[in-house]
């Protein structure tokens, strides 16, 4: 599931939209809505991807969950 949540990342093109953040942050670092957007943008990037990934593999969503935790605290 979590090379599922990685790959849904790559389906829907997650590393275009970050070149474009980056050069955002890059032209406009001193403001502090392009910081609030970036962080917002990448939150719903995760919510998609999990949403992608419960949609297609049909996990139950609390097995989904804890293996996610479970990658969060191994690698913390």
């Amino acid at each position: 599931w979590i090379l599922a949540h990685e790959l849904a990342h790559v389906r829907r093109r997650d590393y275009l939209v970050r070149w474009l953040e980056w050069m955002a942050c890059v032209c406009c670092w001193w403001n502090p809505v392009v910081w609030w957007a970036q962080r917002n943008l990448r939150a719903a990037e995760e919510i998609c991807c999990d949403t992608l990934v419960l949609n297609s593999l049909k996990p139950q969503p609390h097995s989904y969950a804890k293996s996610l935790l479970a990658v969060v605290e191994f690698l913390r």
